[in-house]
């Protein structure tokens, strides 16, 4: 009989198991949507307007006026000012800035600059944004090894001021760039890899 009565507790304690558990942890949040197109809102958003090129953190830009040529039929020099040490001052109102960002520890050399007065920089441009006078477009493609404590004081000053963030995936980790998005209502668009911004930025010039 006592067994009778121990094989009916070990069956009835393994239905409670089943009922408020069978449980893995908490649901996993939804993943990051990647690759998805622009929305109406920014479709010829940079048509017709004057275009600057920089970085702030003097990571390399090349990647990014590939995307801007491939994407468009703009030719530096020609169409849009490139300059890796532009400045806010420098840009006339009613332009958009496509502003690289990720910190270089060579490039800030080369540039004979450091974080302090790229992060200066980058808030001059955020605040002119923040103003009307420009439109401002941040881009982050350098993935993780672009992030960091060089990388994101930059960024904490670039990107409150931005009219659109075009960020590679795994530069976004822990979130950074979606935390910008979340709390402060800057657009946001994630990519797998820098080449399939072309798309989003031929939208731009459309």
């Amino acid at each position: 009989m006592k067994k009778l009565w121990l094989l009916l507790g070990v069956i009835v304690l393994s239905f409670a198991l089943v009922s408020c558990g069978g449980d893995d942890g908490p649901t996993p949040p939804d993943e990051k949507k990647v690759d998805l197109e622009l929305a109406e809102t920014f479709i010829s958003l940079a048509k017709d307007k004057e275009i600057y090129l920089t970085t702030v953190g003097q990571a390399d830009i090349d990647i990014v006026q590939n995307i801007l040529e491939t994407a468009t039929e703009l030719i530096e020099d020609e169409d849009f000012v490139r300059d890796h040490m532009l400045t806010a001052n420098e840009v006339n109102n009613g332009s958009i800035v496509f502003m690289v960002t990720g910190t270089s520890g060579k490039g800030l050399g080369a540039a004979s600059t450091d974080v302090g007065a790229e992060t200066n920089r980058a808030k001059a441009f955020a605040d002119k944004a923040k103003a009307g006078d420009i439109t401002l477009i941040v881009l982050h493609v350098g993935g993780e090894a672009r992030r960091g404590s060089m990388s994101d004081p930059v960024l904490n000053a670039a990107c409150p001021g931005a009219d659109l963030m075009l960020v590679v995936e795994d530069g976004d980790k822990d979130n950074l760039f979606t935390n910008f998005n979340k709390n402060e209502g800057i657009p946001l668009y994630l990519f797998s890899k820098a080449t399939k911004m072309v798309p989003a930025f031929a939208k731009l010039f459309e």
